[in-house]
Order: C-alpha cells, then sequence, then structure tokens
C-alpha cells in the first residue's frame, strides 16, 4: 500500500493492494539499496504517475518543445523544411489545386458557350463558319487531353458535349447563312448534315466510353427526327422517331448502359406527346409537324412501348442517372424500372389528354401501356417470362392486327376497333392479374390506383357540358375506389387502404386548386382561354351521392385499419425527429384524416360553387354524422389530437 501521508498533492491512493506471495518480502536495508541504485541510474525523480501529470508529445511519442499550456497549440507561421514532401500534405495541395482548376475550366467551358453563341449570331457566314470550327476543334482537342486524366475525366466529356454543340448550332444555321452559290443549304442537306454529326458524335462516345457523349447523340437524333416533317411529312416523322428510340435502345443494350436506358423509356413518349400536344412549330429552317393521324400514332406507340418494356425488363436492377438523382435528393433510391416507366407514363399522359374527345382511342392507348408494362414488372417479380411474354404478346400482336384491318378498310365490323383492342387487352390484362396477383407488391397497387385516377381525370373533358360522360367518370372512380379497398382488406396493406380512402376526397381539391391557379396565372397574363371545373358537367346530385357514399366507405375502411397513420417523413434525410412527433401526436392518423379532409373539401367545393349551400351542409353534415356514429358505437379510435373547427 502507497504511503499517503507525506504527500502535499492531490493523488488517488488505493486504499489496498493485493501482494503477490512469489515476490516474498524485503529488508529494510535490501529495499535502501534498491531504492538508491534505482535512483542513480535514472538520474531524475518521475512523479508524473503520481501526481497525474500528463505529458504533451509530439507525433514520434517525445515531449512536445515550447509547448504552451496557457495558449495551447497554434501552428507555427514559419517552418524548417526537413527537405522531403509529407505525401498526406503535398496530397491536399494537389486536391486543392484541382478544385480551383475546376472552377477556372468550367467558366472558361462556359465562356466558350456563349462565345460560340455569340458568333453564329453577330457574324455572317464568311467569319462564323471559320471561327466555329476552329472553335470547336480547340474544344475537343482540350477534351482529348482532359478525358484521360482519371480526376478530371468529368471535366474532359463536358469539353466534348460543348464542342459538339458549337458544330450543331452551326449546321441548323447553314439554312439561313448565305456564301456564294453553296449556302444556304435546303431542309434535306441540313438534316444530312445532322445526321452526319450524330453518327461522329456516336464515335466519340464510343471511343470515350461516355454515356453522357451518346446521350448527346441520341437525343440530337431525336431533335432531327422531329424535324423530318419538313421532308418527308408526318410519315417521315415517325420513321424517324422511331430509328432514333431503338438506335437509343440499342446503344444501351450494346454498352450495357442503364443510363442510356432509362433515358431511352423516359424520353420516348414524352417526345411523341410533344408532337400531338404542340400540333407543330418552327425550329429554325426545319418545320416540327404534328402527328395527327390516329392509326400511324397508335401503331408508332404500340412499338415504342413494347421495346420499352424489353428493356425495362432487361435493366430494371442498372445504376443510371434518374434513381441517383433522386437518391442526391433524399427521396430514397427508386430501381431503374419504377422511375423510368413512371416518366414514360407520365410522357403518354400528353398524348392521352391531347386525344380524350376520342375516349375510345384514348382507352386503347391506356390498355395498350398496361399490358406492356404490367407483363414487364412479372417478369422483373420473378415471373415465368415465357408464360407472361407469350399472354401480352399474342394479345398486342392479334389486337394491334385487327386495328390495322378495320381502320384501313379490309374488314367492316360494327365496333370502334380501339374498343375491341380495349375490351381484349383488358381480358389479358386481367388473366395475367389474376394469374399473378401473388407476386404483385403493394406499392405497385397504390401507385397503380393513384395513376389510374389520374388517367381516368384526364380523359374527361374540361369543356362542354356531358353528363352522361361526368357519370361514367363517378362509377369508374367508384369501382377503382372499391377495388382498391378489396385488396387492401385482402392483403392487409395499410397504404391500399389510405390511397381507397382519401382519393374520392383529393381530386376534387386538386382540381379546384389547379383550376384556381391557371385562372390566376391567366388573368395576370390578360388571357381568357383557360376553362373552370364547373364545365366539366358533374351531375350534382350523383356527385353529392358519390362524396357521401365514399364516407361511408371510408369510415368501414378505416375500422380494419384504426392504427394506420401516414407516414410523412420516410423518405426525407433528417425529418425522422419530425415523423415520430407526429406519429406520437396522431395528427395524421387515418381516422383523422378520413374527417379533415372531407371536411375541407366539402367546404372548398361549396365556397367554389361546385356545390350548393344545401348539398354543402348535407354532405358535411354525413361526414360528421358518420364519424360521429362510429365513435358511439366503439368503432373510431379516439384521438388525442383536438382540432377545433371554426
Amino acid at each position: 500500500m502507497k504511503d499517503c501521508d507525506g504527500l502535499t498533492i492531490t493523488v488517488i491512493c488505493e486504499p489496498f493492494i493485493f501482494l503477490s506471495n512469489q515476490e516474498g518480502i524485503m529488508t529494510e536495508d535490501e529495499d535502501a539499496i534498491l531504492r538508491r541504485k534505482k535512483f542513480d541510474s535514472e538520474g531524475l525523480l518521475e512523479l508524473r504517475s503520481e501526481v497525474g501529470y500528463q505529458a504533451v508529445k509530439d507525433g514520434d511519442g517525445g515531449i512536445k518543445a515550447g509547448y504552451d499550456e496557457a495558449v495551447g497549440s497554434l501552428p507555427e507561421i514559419f517552418v524548417e523544411d526537413g527537405g522531403d514532401g509529407d505525401p498526406k500534405s503535398m496530397r491536399l495541395v494537389e486536391d486543392s489545386e484541382r478544385r480551383v482548376n475546376w472552377i477556372l475550366l468550367s467558366v472558361m467551358v462556359i465562356a466558350y458557350s456563349v462565345l460560340s453563341l455569340l458568333v453564329g449570331i453577330e457574324f455572317e457566314a464568311e467569319i462564323a463558319i471559320p471561327t466555329l470550327l476552329v472553335l470547336s476543334i480547340v474544344g475537343l482537342i482540350l477534351g482529348e487531353r482532359w478525358i484521360k486524366n482519371g480526376d478530371l475525366h468529368l471535366l474532359g466529356i463536358a469539353w466534348v458535349i460543348i464542342s459538339m454543340k458549337v458544330l450543331y448550332g452551326a449546321s441548323l444555321e447553314l439554312g439561313n447563312w448565305h456564301l456564294g452559290g453553296l449556302l444556304p443549304l435546303n431542309a434535306e442537306g441540313v438534316g444530312i448534315v445532322l445526321c452526319g454529326l450524330v453518327l461522329f458524335n456516336v464515335i466519340l462516345s464510343y471511343r470515350y466510353d461516355s454515356d453522357a457523349v451518346a446521350a448527346q447523340a441520341t437525343l440530337v437524333l431525336l431533335a432531327v427526327g422531329s424535324t423530318a416533317g419538313s421532308v418527308a411529312g408526318e410519315d417521315g416523322v415517325i420513321i424517324m422517331l422511331l430509328i432514333s428510340i431503338f438506335l437509343l435502345h440499342a446503344i444501351a443494350i450494346h454498352k450495357s448502359s442503364g443510363n442510356l436506358a432509362s433515358l431511352g423509356i423516359a424520353s420516348s413518349n414524352i417526345w411523341f406527346g410533344m408532337h400531338v400536344v404542340t400540333g407543330g412549330f418552327e425550329l429554325g429552317s426545319l418545320n416540327v409537324v404534328a402527328l395527327q393521324n390516329p392509326l400511324k400514332l397508335f401503331i408508332a406507340i404500340a412499338m415504342v412501348n413494347v421495346a420499352n418494356a424489353y428493356v425495362a425488363t432487361r435493366f430494371a436492377t442498372s445504376k443510371n442517372w434518374f434513381s441517383d438523382g433522386l437518391e442526391a435528393l433524399g427521396i430514397g433510391k427508386p430501381g431503374l424500372w419504377g422511375v423510368s416507366v413512371i416518366l414514360s407514363m407520365l410522357g403518354a399522359l400528353l398524348v392521352i389528354g391531347s386525344v380524350r374527345e376520342e375516349i375510345s382511342f384514348a382507352f386503347s392507348i391506356i390498355v395498350l401501356l398496361a399490358v406492356c408494362y404490367f407483363s414487364s414488372y412479372l417478369v422483373v417479380r420473378k415471373s415465368p417470362r415465357t408464360e407472361v411474354f407469350t399472354i401480352a404478346g399474342t394479345a398486342i400482336a392479334l389486337l394491334l392486327f385487327e386495328v390495322i384491318l378495320v381502320e384501313t378498310e379490309i374488314i367492316q365490323v360494327a365496333l370502334d376497333p380501339y374498343w375491341i383492342f380495349s375490351a381484349g387487352g383488358a381480358m389479358s390484362l386481367g388473366l395475367l392479374l389474376v394469374r399473378h396477383q401473388g407476386i404483385v407488391s403493394d406499392t405497385v397497387l397504390w401507385t397503380g390506383s393513384i395513376g389510374a385516377t389520374c388517367l381516368i381525370l384526364v380523359m374527361t373533358p374540361m369543356e362542354g357540358s356531358n353528363s352522361d360522360r361526368a357519370l361514367l367518370l363517378i362509377f369508374a372512380l367508384s369501382f377503382l375506389h372499391l377495388l382498391g379497398g378489396y385488396f387492401s382488406i385482402k392483403r392487409r396493406s395499410a397504404s391500399l387502404a389510405g390511397v381507397a380512402v382519401l382519393t374520392p376526397w383529393l381530386w376534387p381539391l386538386v382540381l379546384i386548386i389547379s383550376n384556381e391557379v391557371l385562372m390566376t396565372l391567366s388573368a395576370r397574363g390578360g388571357s381568357t382561354g383557360i376553362t373552370r371545373f364547373d364545365s366539366i358537367g358533374l351531375d350534382l346530385e350523383g356527385f353529392v351521392i358519390y362524396l357521401v357514399l365514399n364516407s361511408i366507405f371510408g369510415a368501414w375502411m378505416c375500422s380494419s385499419f384504426g392504427q394506420a397513420s401516414l407516414n410523412i417523413s420516410s423518405g426525407l434525410v433528417g425529418s425522422s425527429e419530425m415523423s415520430s412527433a407526429l406519429k406520437q401526436a396522431e395528427a395524421f392518423n387515418l381516422w383523422n384524416l378520413a374527417l379533415w379532409i372531407p371536411l375541407l373539401t366539402t367546404i372548398v367545393l361549396t365556397l367554389d360553387g361546385q356545390l350548393s349551400g344545401v348539398d354543402g351542409a348535407f354532405v358535411f353534415g354525413s361526414v360528421s354524422l358518420v364519424h360521429s356514429s362510429s365513435s358511439v358505437i366503439g368503432i373510431r379510435k379516439i384521438s388525442t389530437t383536438s382540432v377545433p373547427i371554426l
């Protein structure tokens, strides 16, 4: 045991220590001699272990000279160079220089683009053409140099893309410049030059193994295809667009590139939708024509989406730009199949919205898309490929052949050929769903329910008065809600239940808000061409019954999913605390949402004039009565959240 009586500084003394029997017991003389020898050999008295003194050591383990306990550790303004640089510090210097180079070179690329634009606009052909050629060649040389540097590879790719953009811009002006007897070129000549540049762009993409350069080439080819109407009319546009899309898919398959695959799937329907929606416009010296022939448009959409479905199946789990971008935003990381198909369906909405007056044609496109992508989804989910593709492919081929025969008047039938296609496609879709519904995830079902609701609403014209179509809308939506409720109970899916309960009340609210936003923008712009929501022509009595029945349906669904709540921040980075607080407060419990959203929608419908005062009061009272009765009989969970009604 250590003797603490003689110490004047505070130390931690052990009250007891264990003495080993092997050490034996020393006499006082032996102990004194040993202490004396140890003192003489060390030459100094070590007190650190007794007083708890912590020495400051340098990186090599020695005591650091000149350490000031009061000031602390500060860097010296001058140090002696030992000759060889520290590899770690040199790496930091290199990283700093690289960042500076990135900034400077990025600024140079932007300035390069602006300079080429000014040259093309302000100068005549005699000066502009050689100047732009020199700029593009210099840019390609710089790109060739930087691409070989692993740290600056992306910057080199940017130089190549900018240089090709300069060449594309110059080629578009070949139809406007005048240079002796050589210029201007006609539309055919401009198209040939653009196609040659696209071929050169594809070669560069393989040389540098760059998806970005290949994407530039194929997107430009799509633009060239859009302008083919200047020479070959509508048929030329369709053929060129098909060639462009198939080329993009072929390059994606050859390079095994998920980036190009997702880009091709996402852009294909958007490109066709642009031609249908815009009605045609001019791009420089080229003319973009509209696609107005229903049969040709339908065949093109069928070919494109069959190819899209195959490519989506092949690259379902590949890395792609869209998924990485959503992950960077903190919204999770959807797979290539999901994000690409959703973007493709959004493009198809452009076509469907433009042809909604032809309801049979619009429905046939919807069924076509559903068969293509649902069969692709089943294969991704490990359903038998041969069986699924046989059912879907046979149905599409036979029904498309039927449409061609009827539309070309080779055969005569009493029914609309597109209604026949819709009926046959729906049967094949139902067969696939019945045989393979066990592997369909809840996510696909509830997102599909929302998508189907959007499609039905898009197909309802916002102009004119058509009570029959309004009633058809109500019946179609009601069937969709009931189907969602059935699957939610069968599969015990809270997401399906929430969508089925809230969708009937959210879509009128969204339409009214969208209409008010458009009316506000129209008023600020001086335009009166925006059609109001009240021109849908809904039968008010049928609409009121629809709302009342959905309040009862919602209470019935909530009774089976009383603990369900909105997962409001599941995909947002850094929001777990907010999510936990909201869940604990039960502010977004399904019972509460099924009460407050219908009441809010009823108030908005009444204020906007969609419901009369009597009808609004009737719907408001019905919702309140349903929830009050549910509380009385004990099926409604008593909420801890109190929200006053003003």
